[in-house]
């Protein structure tokens, strides 16, 4: 199962008692685990695509697509506060988010 915290609705912040539980997902084998399937099915379909639609071109919103944010989460509990924009986007703006490896 893959899903983020701010799509499960109606939760607006992740609840105290599964803050460790994501922590422990985010920073654990499993979430590496599961960035390297994500990568492997998208480069399936990317190669499978080409083969078919030879001469296209790929374009990528370089967001969590393809950046690492986790150390912006993790000064935040990992979903345990409110999300704010303002402070997201100015972490965003420092350029020092990691590219995700597999990606």
């Amino acid at each position: 199962m893959a899903a983020e915290a701010n799509n499960l609705a109606p939760w607006t912040a992740v609840p105290e008692d599964c803050a460790p539980h994501v922590r422990r997902y985010l920073t654990g084998l499993a979430y590496r685990s599961d960035l390297d399937l994500v990568a492997r099915e998208a480069s399936a379909y990317a190669r499978a695509a080409a083969a078919e639609h030879a001469g296209g071109a790929w374009v990528f919103d370089v967001d969590e697509t393809l950046l690492y944010n986790l150390p912006y989460y993790a000064e935040h509990g990992y979903g345990l506060e409110l999300f704010d924009h303002r402070e997201f986007d100015k972490w965003v703006e420092k350029g020092e988010a990691p590219a995700i490896p597999s990606s």
